[in-house]
């Protein structure tokens, strides 16, 4: 380190004129962070946009400003880097390696030296520590010493001494911001509410570093000329629009002509029987079951192989089901939301046990386990007593990958989970709001399954992003658990009937998870728990039905895998397939999202007997039921904007994966549950890793803007896009394309600033 110069000590009043106060200098912070989207720990990884500040420009001008400002294409915004870029130096470097192991230090749990006054937060532990730190000089203690306790004020004196005055500082601060924007995208998530890891302390502690590396350098007034550079010469790196417009041409056109030709698979199973002249129609026959899952692409491979396998009727919603709740669990010393991570859980959640020991043991001993496991020094005692028995199950996990793991498709969860503090009304709004979101209020079948999904994957670190985005990041099994109980609930059912949706009295909601490593559908609450009565045979033909889907949803992954079995009988290449993620040595377990392109709303005749090869998400909407447009709108705000989020995600991974991705998963080392760094230090990686979005000879994802697709009235989708300007601003920009029709009748028009034009 090199201490500041005592010349620069008080050279400057913050209370002078021309420069921030306090106040101001909150506001610039949060102005200059705002090209950083926020990411999440990686436990809770979920899909976000990197350009997402860009997104009211259009798409062709935010590419260009995203090359100016990140990655190869980013231009000198910090005095560090233009003095480097003058004499070849590593100033710029060497602060972002102090600052990021201060992050590491404050904000990971697990970090191996706890600093003094981290849980006070970033700059009161920067403060405490580098007053005290023998190294530096008198003058380097001194400033950390003088500074204030409070961060903004710090920095308002910070930037007043290095000359910085108010109508410079926003560029200033946004140079700094943007230099590490994986820890600068954390921390503006408020990573769990910790105080004091937030912005401001942030860019009080940069800019304090700053000034220790570069004392009197600070000065230079050469500085604020280079700074002033042409902003018009970046550009991003990688991005090539033409190509990417044909390759999204062929797709589109393509996937629009298979839906206008799209027949519904019960009719190519058995004709419609045509009515009498003198006669009414033929009474449908009840469907034997119904199937509601995620919007995920993953799932539209399982809802095709059930339809044609058991002739069900199938929905798309998203996998939260509607419930935004706050989950405690028995044995988990804290509760987790579970549902998007933009939105605040309403409901609280919790698991009620059935009086049994052993459920409860087995989590808590789990859960201490890990968290010994993670600690700084309980490893090496957890070690000399766990470490022959560790070392048996690693050998078991090398060598038989999956082996361990208990038979059967059914689960029955330690216990049950209940709304303690909701009301009837709460419960049968929940209900309500389902069942109309997917437009079913009418027609249920016998047996309803309600199916969230999850990833079963080991010694993976983004396995989060593999489970379900709308869960926060967990399976979403435990949010189908708690939808099928309201809707088999009597009161909940009774007040559904004063709203117009009465459920027969013989229809069984019942609950299930897809893990869609292994494409396996478990029955949850099932197992010990007998089916209402009527339904018992029923369970056998559900799960023969589910296993046959399984099976044949494998054989179809199999193909784009990379490795896939190519030797032994068919039983063996099927086992491998199911243990594909259980295999802790699997760096693509399965290829999660990669190849989505486009999202269809409305209902599922369009799509019914089409593959649509797992890459369209499937949200079901019936129009003659939302007269109004509340639904439309619904999803128009919250499911519609996070299948861009995820298009967008894998699009800027796949285009640039250095700069907007995680790079390869060789290079990773974790950093407790907050992210990934490649190698041993410097910046948190932002992004999918290299394994989940291409790999040669494989398919991978190709990158390509969302193109979303509803069947509804236009006039209604326009009243829905006027509502949600921020939705209109992605379609008239060019980050997703909208194709419509009123009906199936009618042909495909696309929404362009000047209104509707026919598809061509």
């Amino acid at each position: 380190m090199i201490a500041p110069s005592d010349q620069m000590t008080d050279c400057r009043s913050s209370s002078a004129p021309g420069f921030l106060d306090a106040a101001g200098v909150v506001e610039a912070v949060f102005a200059a962070a705002r090209p950083v989207t926020a990411t999440w720990p990686l436990d809770t990884f979920v899909a976000t946009n990197p350009l997402a500040w860009l997104e009211e420009r259009p798409f062709g001008e935010a590419l260009e400003e995203a090359g100016r400002t990140f990655g190869p294409g980013r231009l000198p915004a910090t005095p560090a880097e233009v003095l480097d870029r003058r004499d070849g130096g590593d100033r710029a470097s060497r602060i972002d390696e102090q600052v990021a192991t201060w992050c590491r230090l404050v904000i990971d749990d697990h970090a191996t030296w706890a600093a003094p006054g981290r849980d006070e937060g970033l700059w009161t532990a920067w403060r405490k520590v580098t007053s005290a730190d023998r190294r530096l000089s008198d003058a380097g203690r001194n400033l950390a010493r003088r500074l204030s306790v409070d961060p903004a004020e710090a920095a308002t004196v910070l930037l007043a001494e290095a000359g910085v005055r108010a109508d410079r500082a926003p560029g200033r601060l946004r140079g700094h911001l943007t230099a590490l924007p994986g820890w600068t995208a954390l921390i503006r998530s408020g990573h769990r509410s910790r105080p004091g890891v937030d912005l401001v302390s942030y860019a009080a502690v940069r800019l304090a570093v700053e000034r220790l590396v570069l004392g009197a350098d600070l000065l230079d007034p050469r500085l604020d000329l280079d700074l002033d550079h042409d902003l018009e010469t970046g550009s991003f790196p990688t991005a090539d629009l033409a190509v990417l417009e044909a390759a999204e041409a062929t797709y589109r056109d393509g996937l629009l002509g298979s839906l206008a030709r799209s027949v519904p698979l019960r009719d190519l199973i058995e004709p419609p029987t045509p009515a009498p002249d003198h006669g009414p129609a033929r009474t449908a026959t009840r469907l034997p079951v119904q199937l509601l899952c995620c919007i995920d692409v993953r799932s539209e491979g399982l809802r095709r192989q059930v339809e044609r396998l058991g002739r069900w009727e199938t929905f798309g919603v998203a996998g939260f089901f509607g419930l935004a709740i706050r989950l405690q669990r028995s044995g988990e010393h804290a509760p987790t939301d579970r549902c998007p991570v933009i939105v605040t859980p309403v409901v609280e959640a919790q698991e009620v046990l059935d009086g049994e020991l052993v459920p409860e043991v087995r989590p808590a001993v789990d859960d201490a386990f890990h968290v010994a496991k993670e600690g700084v020094a309980a490893p090496l005692a957890l070690a000399e007593v766990a470490g022959w028995g560790a070392g048996v199950v690693a050998a078991w996990r090398t060598f038989r990958p999956g082996g361990g793991r208990a038979g059967g498709r059914r689960h029955r969860p330690a216990g049950r989970l209940e709304l303690p503090a909701s009301t009837l009304a709460e419960r049968v709004d929940l209900a309500h709001g389902l069942l109309r979101t997917v437009g079913l209020t009418r027609g249920f079948a016998r047996t309803v399954i309600v199916c969230g999904h999850g990833s079963d994957t080991r010694n993976n670190p983004f396995a989060a992003g593999l489970t379900c985005g709308a869960c926060g990041g967990h399976p979403g099994g435990d949010n189908a658990r708690l939808a099928a109980a309201l809707l088999g609930d009597p009161e909940v059912r009774a007040g559904l009937v004063e709203r117009g949706i009465e459920i027969p009295a013989d229809t069984w909601f019942v609950a299930a998870e897809h893990d869609t490593a292994s494409d396996e559908v478990v029955l949850l609450d099932v197992d010990g728990d007998p089916a209402p009565a009527g339904h018992a045979d029923d369970v056998d033909a559900v799960e023969a039905v589910l296993a046959a889907a399984g099976v044949a949803l494998r054989a179809e992954r199999a193909v784009e895998l990379p490795d896939g079995p190519r030797w032994g009988s068919a039983r063996r290449q099927d086992l491998r397939r199911r243990h594909r993620g259980r295999d802790w040595a699997e760096a693509v377990p399965e290829w999660g999202l990669a190849g989505n392109a486009a999202i269809v709303i409305g209902p599922r005749s369009i799509t019914e007997g089409v593959d649509l090869g797992r890459r369209v998400f499937l949200h079901s909407y019936a129009a003659d039921q939302d007269l109004d447009g509340a639904v439309l709108g619904a999803i128009f705000g919250g499911p519609l904007v996070v299948a861009h989020w995820i298009s967008s995600q894998y699009l800027f991974s796949t285009w640039d994966p250095e700069t907007f991705g995680a790079g390869t998963k060789a290079t990773h080392n974790v950093v407790g549950d907050l992210g990934v760094l490649s190698g041993p230090s410097g910046d948190l990686r932002r992004g999918l890793p290299l394994q989940s979005v291409a790999l040669p000879g494989h398919r991978g994802h190709q990158p390509l803007r969302l193109l979303a697709v509803v069947e509804a009235p236009l006039d209604r989708i326009d009243a829905c896009l006027a509502a949600t300007p921020a939705v209109a601003a992605l379609v008239e920009g060019d980050w997703m394309a909208l194709a419509a029709r009123p009906d199936a009748g009618a042909p495909w028009s696309r929404r362009v600033a000047s209104g509707w034009e026919r598809w061509s």
